[in-house]
């Protein structure tokens, strides 16, 4: 039964594939993440996004959420084809690092990035992090991009 699924399944991936590469849709969708930071600021939320960045930076989700904190969450492809997600929260730092980023998680120091002084962290699964802390919100900008994408990324936060 298991290899007459796969018999079944390799041909249907195929054209899914073909489909894919023919139609042109090689690249990531972009989405627009205006709606979830206008969201963020009514709901209190200093709001950051990136300047400055070319277009191969492709934001591709972006979602505000209420609970359990006012949160904005955009995730972003990188020039290189990594991931990397942009949260800003009212939540406390230690509650988003603990629910966002994979154990083990390890601070590594302070480093500035466009005027402002970041916190860097490594957690588990290739996970790569720095957060920026204020009292009325948290910012963190993480994922398995490479640590100088994360950098770029966050010196272009305003």
């Amino acid at each position: 039964m298991a290899i007459s699924l796969l018999v079944l399944l390799v041909p249907v991936l195929l054209l899914i594939g073909g489909y894919q590469i023919i139609s042109g849709r090689t690249q990531p969708l972009p989405t627009d993440p205006e709606e979830a930071l206008a969201a963020g600021e009514r709901a209190g939320i200093a709001v950051v996004a990136p300047e400055g960045l070319g277009e191969d930076w492709v934001p591709i989700s972006a979602v505000f959420q209420r609970e359990p904190a006012a949160t904005v969450r955009i995730g972003y492809v990188t020039p290189s084809g990594d991931s990397l997600q942009l949260l800003q929260t009212l939540a406390p730092a230690d509650q988003v690092l603990t629910r966002e980023l994979p154990e083990p998680r390890q601070p590594g120091g302070e480093i500035e990035l466009g005027g402002v002084t970041w916190q860097q962290y490594r957690g588990g699964a290739g996970q790569q992090a720095v957060v920026w802390l204020e009292p009325d919100r948290t910012v963190v900008v993480y994922g398995t991009a490479a640590i100088p994408e994360l950098h770029t990324f966050a010196a272009a936060l305003r």
